[in-house]
């Protein structure tokens, strides 16, 4: 099986507003060289990647955010759609309790933002 593996980079809800929300640097974040996928305010660190089936993967996560600054566990599952999109679905509390959403690509003008943004000053 080939293991597949979404772009690092910022990607964002496909439809309305897509444009719009990757200039806010998008809905999440994947960042594989420090095993991390971020969204919001939520920042979780990858602790396993897990081939489920072609194209789709699993990840097991401990994650922080605003409202629980404990880390807690979390599920992620990512399916390819194709080259720049994806379809991600998320436990919230251990329960997939949402249906999940189509995610795209953000343009290359927001990943070079994106990049400079994060850079630590020297």
């Amino acid at each position: 099986m080939d293991a597949w593996r979404p772009k690092d980079g910022v990607y964002a809800v496909t439809g309305r507003g897509f444009n719009d929300r990757c200039l806010e640097f998008g809905d999440t974040s994947i960042d594989w060289k420090n095993n991390s996928i971020n969204g919001g305010e939520e920042e979780c660190k990858i602790n396993r990647t897990t081939d489920t089936a072609p194209g789709e993967l699993r990840l097991d996560l401990t994650c922080t955010d605003i409202e629980r600054p404990t880390p807690h566990t979390e599920i992620i599952q990512l399916k390819k759609i194709n080259e720049t999109t994806l379809f991600l679905r998320e436990t919230q509390n251990g329960k997939f309790g949402r249906p999940g959403a189509q995610f795209a690509y953000c343009p290359a003008a927001t990943q070079k933002a994106y990049v400079n943004a994060r850079k630590k000053p020297q």
